[in-house]
């Protein structure tokens, strides 16, 4: 399946934006669906109960499988892509499947243990963010940034002087944490065309 997935041709890139539009709306859909769910039973004053419970965790596998498994079917996310780029892809997969779990366990739990579950996400969420940085290719670029010459932030003791590329003549320092617009303008340049998340 993944080689099948690997061999097809890959799309234009408004033909990625526009079925990324789709997928997000019926993310979306989804997420306001759960809420609404929540929401009606907190004003209904009812207990939740096993419909409640089942339909939380269909709504969250619906979730990851409209964006892993039918984001990579219809928008070929893994054509043209290197083994390191769809090992993170998949890697990033199986990391959110485990913080949806956790998600799932920290909405059906709200008890004591309930935390565990936000734990499970949030590490989740960073392991996947990782492996994405890996699959577009940003991983390790803003380390070389910071060693180029002329760089934004080869500044002294860790601050940027933006007012000599401005023209502006007030002594505006920047920390170099933070990322400027002509930082995300050179990310953008080097992110893939296809814009797939």
């Amino acid at each position: 399946m993944i080689e099948k997935l690997r061999n097809q041709e890959r799309l234009s890139a408004e033909e990625e934006n526009r079925i990324e539009k789709i997928i997000r709306i019926c993310i979306l859909s989804v997420l306001g669906a759960v809420i609404c769910i929540i929401l009606w039973g907190a004003f209904q004053h009812r207990t939740f109960g096993k419909l409640y419970y089942a339909t939380i965790i269909i709504l969250i596998a619906i979730v990851w499988f409209v964006q892993y498994v039918l984001s990579a079917i219809l928008k070929h996310s893994l054509a043209g892509r290197t083994d390191e780029q769809v090992s993170a892809y998949l890697k990033a997969a199986g990391f959110e499947l485990a913080a949806y779990a956790g998600l799932g366990w920290f909405l059906l739990a709200m008890n004591g243990n309930a935390i565990f579950g936000a734990v499970i996400y949030m590490i989740g969420v960073t392991a996947a963010r990782k492996q994405k940085e890996i699959y577009y290719g940003t991983a390790g670029k803003e380390d070389e940034q910071d060693t180029e010459p002329g760089s934004p932030s080869s500044g002294e003791a860790g601050v940027t002087d933006v007012s000599e590329k401005e023209g502006d003549q007030s002594a505006a320092m920047v920390p170099d944490s933070l990322p400027s617009a002509a930082d995300r303008l050179l990310r953008e340049e080097k992110e893939p065309e296809d814009g797939s998340v």
